[in-house]
């Protein structure tokens, strides 16, 4: 039973990773992409011979997209400083095991109705197989004693 729950878990985990690790990939894109355009926004205006005041508005005007690109990535959990994906298997792992354990009710079901099945209709079958036998028995003896007689 325990295989059977970790099986599943295992399953939903890697569904889970397969359905979230191409979005995540896609953002850390997107963010990559917006640092990218900002430096070389900054770099084609280094040297744009305006004084402070200017390269700073256009500092600002550069700085805004890929700030916005952070904080979306960020409200949504990607992470723009590490290489590492947010999602890993154990990660995953760990989620789907929460759900099930959240949705443990109908595991509960589903183990009465395991339990039931094993105590009472392997008993029943156990009981008719033992009535069957004894009964095969009995005319086993009486087949016997009519051929002796």
């Amino acid at each position: 039973m325990f295989l059977i729950l970790a099986g599943y878990t295992a399953l939903g985990a890697l569904l889970f990773i397969a359905i979230e690790s191409p979005h995540e990939t896609d953002e850390k894109n997107d963010i990559d992409e917006a640092r990218l355009r900002l430096m070389r926004g900054l770099w084609d205006e280094r040297n744009s011979g305006g004084n402070f005041t200017d390269w700073e508005a256009l500092a600002k005007d550069l700085l805004k997209p890929y700030d916005e690109q952070l904080y979306h990535s960020f409200t949504i959990g990607v992470s723009p400083d590490t290489d590492t994906k947010v999602w890993t298997f154990w990660k995953a792992m760990f989620f789907c095991s929460t759900i099930t354990t959240t949705i443990g009710e109908l595991l509960y079901v589903f183990i009465l109705f395991y339990f039931y099945f094993v105590l009472v209709w392997v008993s029943f079958i156990f009981f008719v197989r033992f009535i069957q036998g004894v009964f095969i028995f009995f005319v086993f003896i009486l087949l016997l004693l009519l051929l002796i007689l």
